[in-house]
């Protein structure tokens, strides 16, 4: 009995959920003030600056782990632990962003943050490489492969030089985290060479044609079998008098069916 491997769909769906509770995590940490007017949301502006650059990264990084998820083919356990460690580093995202917006990005704290995501992108490039060796040449181009490695190396080269500047001046670091997140705004990589597909549209093509002759082979076969119960030798295929018994026979049985119809009402 050949062996049944498991689908993707229940990974995906555990992942997802762990996206969403780490977005719940940080939306508890939200607090309203204490006071009913517009001054009493200013001591507040760390909170929700973490909690918006925070929420943007965890986007992008669903965003880019749905998009590399689906040229996954089946479950294996390189692939379950791959994802539960990125799933781990995820999951620290919330602890290091209250600590942020309680302190009013101190010194420490946005080090930690930047840690953090420095050690989301550790776990991201080899899920992000895995999911490229499992994808087809079809389906992503050498260019494309090599374009994405490079953007997750200089992504990570960011983290980690706003994790160290962050200790002089942890403005500037937040700001380069915020700078770096804007390279992970599309994961589809548009535009980006297909040199090493280029001959697949011929090919497609010229596949594509002959499946339609041997579609309309068999479609002249099984009609002059049901309409006309004709040994006749079939026309070859894709030369005019196929086609024309093709469009004759597709009109009768046509003007058969509406004939059934009429007489039925």
């Amino acid at each position: 009995m050949p062996e049944r491997r498991a689908t993707t769909e229940r990974l995906g769906a555990f992942s997802d959920g762990v996206f969403t509770v780490a977005i719940t995590i940080m939306v508890l940490e939200l607090k309203p003030p204490e006071h009913p007017n517009f001054a009493a949301l200013l001591p507040l502006w760390p909170t929700a600056l973490s909690y918006v650059v925070s929420y943007y990264f965890i986007a992008i990084v669903w965003l880019n782990h749905h998009h590399l998820f689906r040229f996954f083919p089946h479950v294996t356990p390189r692939l379950i632990w791959i994802n539960f460690v990125h799933l781990f580093m995820v999951s620290l995202v919330p602890f290091s962003t209250a600590w942020v917006a309680d302190t009013k990005l101190a010194a420490v704290p946005v080090f930690v943050y930047a840690a953090v995501f420095v050690l989301v992108n550790l776990a991201y490039i080899p899920f992000e490489w895995h999911a490229l060796a499992s994808a087809s040449v079809e389906e992503i181009s050498a260019r494309t492969r090599r374009f994405a490695k490079a953007r997750s190396s200089v992504t990570l080269g960011t983290f980690i030089v706003a994790m160290l500047v962050s200790l002089k001046s942890p403005s500037l670091g937040f700001g380069l985290i915020c700078c770096a997140l804007l390279v992970y705004l599309q994961p589809e990589l548009p535009g980006v060479g297909s040199e090493d597909v280029g001959k697949v549209p011929c090919f497609t093509a010229t596949a594509r044609a002959r499946n339609y002759r041997e579609v309309i082979n068999g479609i002249v076969v099984a009609t002059r079998s049901a309409l006309t119960g004709s040994d006749r030798p079939v026309p070859r295929a894709g030369t005019a008098a196929q086609e024309t018994f093709v469009r004759r026979a597709v009109t009768s049985a046509h003007a058969r069916a509406l004939r059934r119809e009429m007489d039925r009402r």
